[in-house]
């Protein structure tokens, strides 16, 4: 080629080149959707990004002034999702079940999938600041070495991170040591938040080695410092902690609180969670334990603790509650029933305080409540607790308007409805100034005062109308 045919050829070659690079850069980095509200990411077949991760990446290395959403479509996506701290406090929510035009939305998180193929955990995530939402996925097939095979969560500073509306299932903690958080395994610290709500944790396990503990196969949660955490509306069942030589604790839910950490536990069904293996066991369906250190408050409200089940050949409990230092944990209005060999152990350890009032505990092997020796303070208030072997062993706690060992007359135990017949002896037969007080409302959501007095268990009896 001559040498004018060249300087003929350069400016169309250059521009040839800043069109390829363009193309190549609109392919890469698409640009996300801005409106006056929020700036909006789309992934899926048909969204800017193919993946989650890149989404996610770009979300968290923006400084805009708008939320961040990004829609991701129904379908399966097999990703190890990280997500770190965002170069700015952001509200960053990310939302499965889009149609692929991401102009419609199905919430049931069964349709969307994030797959880790058993290769390490589903997401983990480190957040400091901002705030962080995600709403309408299942993660499944997690295998970690240490913790949190489905999802790790560590918060930090002022974050707040909610789950809503998630299916975290079939994940597998098993390293070499003691597992813990087969589902979920959240640590919080600072003045960070952290929600889980209306989610269902089932079928992960926690799988320690001979003498290592192995717990919290649903979930683990150690909080410490002023952190916020708060669990709700959410189903944990079928979760596995197997273990030989060693103890098992909490296998649907391990909570641990330190400093001045305060949690909310309640509306949840916590149900047919077991323990395999050799070794002890201790809290089947949970335990919920505050430290040496803690002087926050934990309330447990409105639960259904059912058939969780200790298969170790050792004596264990249903529900394992624990208050130290100048702590206090307030467990109300539920009930905890199944096959177990006991039902709740509750203990007030140093000036701890344990406060049980309006339960319905019913159908153990051993012990229905049982409390700890110790110097702190603990009581027994408007319950029913019939047809465990021991009802209850006080050891020091106060008792006070309880119905132990008399048929409170169910409407159908055999089928689980524990709610009183218009003949049971449980109504009206409460105080309305227990220890601690009343909860809110009973387990249906009832006021739980209806008739002037409140009535003994779970329950508040409803007239037929």
């Amino acid at each position: 080629m001559n040498s004018e045919n060249q300087k003929r050829l350069k400016p169309l070659l250059s521009a040839r080149r800043v069109w390829i690079g363009a193309a190549i850069l609109l392919t890469v980095l698409p640009s996300p959707s801005i409106t006056a509200q929020s700036t909006v990411f789309t992934v899926g077949p048909s969204g800017f990004y193919r993946e989650i991760q890149p989404a996610l990446i770009q979300a968290l290395n923006s400084f805009g002034l708008f939320p961040i959403e990004i829609r991701v479509a129904q379908g399966t996506y097999p990703e190890n999702l990280m997500v770190t701290t965002p170069q700015a406090k952001l509200k960053i929510t990310v939302t499965g079940g889009w149609n692929p035009g991401f102009s419609m939305r199905n919430a049931d998180p069964a349709l969307t999938l994030i797959d880790a193929r058993g290769m390490t955990r589903g997401l983990e995530m480190i957040y400091a600041t901002g705030e962080f939402i995600m709403d309408g996925f299942t993660i499944a097939n997690g295998g970690a070495v240490l913790d949190g095979a489905g999802v790790r969560l560590e918060t930090s500073g002022d974050a707040g991170v909610t789950f809503n509306n998630c299916i975290i299932r079939d994940n597998r903690a098993a390293p070499l040591g003691g597992a813990t958080g087969g589902g979920f395994a959240v640590y919080a610290s600072g003045t960070s938040r952290v929600s889980i709500t209306g989610c269902q944790i089932t079928r992960n396990q926690c799988v320690g080695e001979v003498d290592r503990t192995a717990a919290g196969a649903g979930i683990s949660l150690f909080a410490t410092d002023n952190t916020s955490i708060g669990i709700s509306k959410s189903v944990i069942e079928q979760n596995t902690t197997r273990n030989s030589g060693n103890q098992s604790t909490g296998v649907g839910a391990y909570l641990y609180f330190d400093g001045a950490s305060t949690g909310d536990f309640s509306d949840n069904v916590v149900r047919n969670n077991s323990a395999e293996g050799t070794g002890g066991q201790v809290g089947t369906g949970a335990a919920i334990w505050m430290s040496n250190m803690a002087t926050g408050t934990v309330t447990v409200r409105r639960n259904l603790w059912l058939d969780n089940l200790n298969n170790l050949g050792t004596t264990s409990d249903d529900l394992s509650l624990i208050s130290a230092n100048t702590s206090t944990l307030i467990c109300s209005d539920s009930v905890v029933a199944g096959p177990n060999a006991a039902g709740i152990s509750a203990g007030a350890r140093n000036s701890g305080t344990v406060r049980l009032t309006n339960l319905t505990v019913v159908g153990h092997q051993l012990v229905g409540v049982s409390f700890y020796e110790g110097p702190g303070t603990a009581s027994l208030s408007n319950s029913i607790v019939f047809n465990n072997g021991t009802e209850v062993i006080l050891s020091g706690a106060v008792a006070d308007h309880n119905l132990i060992g008399t048929n409170p007359m169910f409407v159908d135990s055999g089928a689980g409805n524990y709610r009183l017949l218009p003949a049971s002896p449980a109504i009206n037969a409460g105080t309305n100034a227990p220890p601690g007080g009343l909860g809110p409302t009973d387990l249906a959501g009832n006021a739980r005062i209806l008739a002037g007095t409140v009535d003994l268990g779970a329950y508040e009896f409803q007239p037929p109308e």
